[in-house]
């Protein structure tokens, strides 16, 4: 059996002292999204040796990995994003959850990022196709059970595919297929 690789998808942020930056001096680390508020300029200069002087008063976030936001970002964003990973407590729903999220057509909770309940309700899984979902739709739903087996082999599944994907927001997985998300 293959190896298979493990991928973290936990939303990390770099986080940099404003004052050495200002001066030419990167100076920072990488640290967890859900522990930013927790982040101090002591901790942000940890690492560097003789570079914490009196005029590092504040930092931010300068850099993410795996938050669905471009830019840099102040740490209450960043906390809020590691809250929301934390909330939906499954690392493999994460892509999904992002997807959802540059597809625009999420909700917002009160800290400003996508709603983790609202997702987990939308969220219909990760498909190889939106044909393949809507072929399952139609199993699942029993919406042929009593029409003869001679007339299902005429129902054109791509039209009813086309038709229902009005109703589903479709983006495309992280390594491959398509992540469905029903519209409100």
């Amino acid at each position: 059996m293959p190896a298979t690789a493990f991928t973290n998808h936990s939303p990390r942020v770099w986080i940099g002292c404003l004052a050495c930056y200002s001066n030419g001096i990167l100076v920072g680390d990488w640290f967890d999204a859900d522990i930013a508020n927790d982040v101090t300029i002591i901790d942000v200069h940890a690492s560097w040796v003789d570079s914490h002087d009196m005029y590092c008063e504040e930092i931010y976030c300068l850099d993410s990995e795996n938050i669905p936001e471009r830019g840099g970002i102040n740490l209450e964003r960043a906390q809020a994003w590691g809250d929301a990973y934390d909330e939906l407590d499954s690392d493999h729903l994460w892509p999904a959850y992002c997807a959802w999220i540059d597809s625009g057509m999420y909700s917002e909770d009160s800290s400003g990022v996508g709603c983790v309940s609202d997702f987990l309700d939308v969220f219909n899984g990760q498909w190889d196709s939106f044909r393949e979902f809507a072929y399952t739709y139609v199993v699942d739903a029993g919406l042929l059970t009593d029409v003869p087996d001679e007339l299902v082999r005429y129902i054109d599944y791509d039209s009813f595919a086309r038709d229902l994907q009005h109703d589903y927001t479709v983006m495309d997985a992280e390594q491959h297929g398509v992540y469905i998300f029903r519209n409100s």
